[in-house]
C-alpha cells in the first residue's frame, strides 16, 4: 500500500502537516492548559488572546496552517493531529 499525504484520525481527513514548530512543547502547554474542551479550531487559536502565550510568531503561523478545522475532544487529539505527541 503506497503512503499517504493525509492523516486520518476517525473520520476526519487532513492534509500533511508544513514542517515543524520550533517549540512544539510550548505548544502543547497551550493545549493543556489554557483551552477548554471540547473545542474548535477558532476557540484553540484565540484561547490566550490569539495565541500570545506562544513566544514565537512562527510558531502561531504553524499552529493556524496546520490546525484543522473541526472539533477537539482533549489536548490529546490535537496533540495527535499535529504530530506534536
Amino acid at each position: 500500500m503506497a503512503a499517504s499525504n493525509t492523516l486520518g484520525v476517525g473520520k476526519q481527513q487532513f492534509r500533511s502537516l508544513n514542517g515543524r514548530p520550533q517549540d512544539a512543547e510550548q505548544i502543547a502547554d497551550h493545549l493543556w492548559e489554557h483551552v477548554k474542551y471540547p473545542a474548535s479550531r477558532r476557540s484553540i487559536i484565540s484561547a490566550c488572546g490569539g495565541l500570545e502565550c506562544l513566544n514565537s510568531e512562527e510558531d502561531r503561523r504553524w499552529l493556524m496552517e496546520n490546525l484543522y478545522d473541526g472539533t477537539f475532544r482533549n489536548a490529546r487529539e490535537v496533540e495527535k493531529s499535529l504530530n506534536i505527541e
